[in-house]
């Protein structure tokens, strides 16, 4: 009898042991089915935002590249794939993407004058990993894309931490990152209280056509002034660019319409020395009086609107000559008083030195000379060069409207 009950109770207490083993192994799995949610989704969060750092870093440097020199190549992606190193835990690539993307990188709407050998872009597949659409106002607009993923030579750079325990190898996370380049686009925006004729910058950048661009100086570069005798020399020549009543000369513009010459002061924003572009157009003085200040900008590079047509009243669109209502640029009364400036581009310009009434001061360019080569004409001294704009979008590339040196890039997806 004491030994059927004693053989009872050892069954029972191993009923009760194999319900708790059994407990243990279901909990164990739960417990690592949210330990690997917590913290293996939560890598994957993490590899999210270090692929999203190297793309629009990869991007970004990449439309650089492209638009200052006139150069996007998939040769590129070596130097990319260290600053996507550099930025985060991934590299060039997408392996879910369609079209495939070789390289990582693509480009779309490119000028004729760019060298590429990069795919051409697809449309946005709408997915997480992909590029949003194109935003409305950047038709035609060029642009380059950057996808990256956590795939380096199909492994994983953070495999999972808890869930690879259970079976699961990870998944690999992808970004893509969209910059659009161009030339400056003409914007309401706040800039230097002078603006320049297309003639003038014509003429003194020699520029001919789309093909036949000028000559740009080298920009500053380091301390103030930005040039010395070794690192970065002093460019061979200045310009010298005379005041609208002084220049006459004027050349027909890719429009068909006549420019005038010289530059004109521009009425000051807010009681500032910068003036206030806004739908293209702005109010102008052509005096030869020192209108305001520009002491803060000698030695500086500025960025100077440059016109194309002067009016009385402001007209937009800006029609063709030789059209039905092509717009009077002529007629105005620019050169005896207050008129109104199309600004169709923006001049990137080294100041080195000015004459106007009433004030003065010589190139700050060695030997530094006196302003103005003819001693008595009004005019502000200086170079041409090329400079990123970081406040006005990027235009389309075009066969008519000069480039006039600025470039612009700006992220759009």
């Amino acid at each position: 009898m004491w030994v059927r009950e004693r053989l009872q109770s050892v069954r029972r207490n191993e009923r009760g042991a194999v319900a708790l083993i059994v407990a243990v192994i279901v909990g164990s799995g739960v417990l690592m089915g949210a330990a690997a949610i917590s913290m293996d989704v939560g890598q994957l969060f993490a590899q999210r935002v270090q692929v999203q750092n190297g793309a629009d870093a990869a991007a970004l440097a990449l439309a650089r590249t492209c638009v200052l020199s006139g150069s996007c190549m998939a040769s590129n992606a070596s130097s990319l794939s260290t600053l996507i190193g550099q930025n985060g835990k991934g590299t060039l690539g997408n392996s879910l993407n369609l079209p495939s993307y070789a390289a990582g990188i693509c480009a779309k709407n490119l000028s004729a004058a760019t060298a590429t050998d990069l795919p051409l872009c697809g449309a946005s597949s709408g997915t997480f990993s992909d590029c949003l659409a194109m935003p409305s106002g950047f038709s035609g607009v060029a642009y380059i894309e950057a996808h990256t993923q956590t795939l380096i030579n199909g492994q994983h750079v953070m495999p999972p931490i808890v869930a690879q325990a259970l079976g699961y190898k990870g998944a690999n996370v992808q970004a893509c990152a969209r910059v659009a380049f161009g030339p400056a686009s003409p914007s309401a925006q706040n800039t230097l209280p002078l603006t320049m004729s297309y003639c003038a910058w014509k003429g003194a950048v020699g520029y001919v056509d789309a093909a036949h661009t000028g000559t740009f100086q080298n920009p500053p570069k380091g301390a103030d002034p930005g040039y010395d005798a070794v690192a970065n020399p002093w460019p061979a020549t200045e310009v010298s660019v005379k005041t609208a009543k002084e220049d006459s000369s004027t050349c027909p513009t890719w429009n068909g319409h006549t420019a005038p010459g010289g530059f004109s002061w521009l009425d000051r924003f807010n009681g500032t020395c910068t003036s206030n572009v806004v739908d293209g157009w702005v109010g102008g003085n052509t005096g030869n009086s020192y209108y305001c200040s520009l002491a803060p900008y000698y030695g500086k590079m500025v960025f100077i609107p440059v016109f194309d047509c002067v009016a009385d009243a402001i007209v937009n669109p800006i029609i063709p000559a030789g059209q039905p209502n092509a717009t009077d640029c002529t007629s105005s009364a620019h050169g005896t008083g207050s008129t109104n400036y199309h600004i169709v581009g923006y001049a990137a310009f080294y100041v080195s030195g000015w004459h106007f009434s009433g004030n003065s001061i010589g190139s700050i360019k060695p030997p530094h000379n006196p302003p103005c080569p003819a001693g008595s004409d009004r005019c502000l001294t200086g170079w041409f060069t090329q400079a990123l704009m970081n406040n006005v979008p990027p235009a389309p590339p075009s066969g008519t409207t000069p480039d006039f040196g600025p470039k612009a890039i700006k992220p759009v997806g």
